[in-house]
């Protein structure tokens, strides 16, 4: 059975490395901007485009396989956020925070030949006490440019400042963890964690 993570996300792939599951890295040709317009709920969004991404990389597969695919966005003030591209919409995405919550949402999908389901999940992060000359730092390392809305609620960034979680706590590792260890559960895909 081969594991295939529809994602070019480096967070992802880490989260599976850090796991000990063998995977292949396997990213959607996907028009996503094209998607991302024609839906404004966020929910339906981001298990649009989970499933978009999953189906794509399944179509060309045969044999034993599990292809997840995934996909986050924030929402501040009403406006979905993806990943910033410059420095100046980085800072702009983070200062929102002094006034709007930052709402998370992951939509992951899983498809084998056995099985294909899709769910999704929300959480709400709200942040206080930072300064622009940390908004600047944590710029500046790089970070805030493979998350969506800039910010990784378990990143640097987040843990200088208070943070205050409702809802799905998992919800901003844009792969969920329950999802994920019950599925390669179910295919016996975890590691035997007693020889680690």
């Amino acid at each position: 059975m081969r594991l295939y993570l529809a994602s070019r996300s480096s967070a992802r792939a880490e989260l599976l490395r850090e796991l000990g599951i063998p995977f292949i890295i396997a990213p959607a040709d996907i028009d996503e901007a094209k998607i991302i317009e024609q839906h404004s709920d966020p929910l339906d969004l981001v298990e649009i485009l989970a499933k978009t991404k999953a189906e794509t990389v399944a179509a060309d597969l045969s044999g034993d396989y599990i292809v997840v695919g995934c996909d986050t966005v924030s929402v501040r003030n009403g406006k979905i956020l993806g990943k910033p591209r410059t420095k100046e919409e980085a800072k702009e995405m983070i200062m929102m925070l002094e006034k709007y919550p930052d709402n998370q949402y992951t939509g992951v999908c899983v498809i084998s030949p056995e099985e294909s389901f899709a769910r999704t999940f929300h959480a709400n992060y709200i942040f206080s006490g930072f300064r622009e000359v940390d908004v600047d730092n944590y710029i500046a390392s790089g970070e805030p440019f493979s998350n969506a809305g800039a910010l990784n609620p378990r990143g640097k960034f987040a843990g200088t400042f208070g943070l205050t979680v409702k809802g799905y706590y998992h919800a901003d590792f844009s792969l969920p963890l329950e999802v994920l260890v019950s599925v390669l559960r179910t295919h016996d895909l975890l590691p035997d964690f007693s020889k680690l």
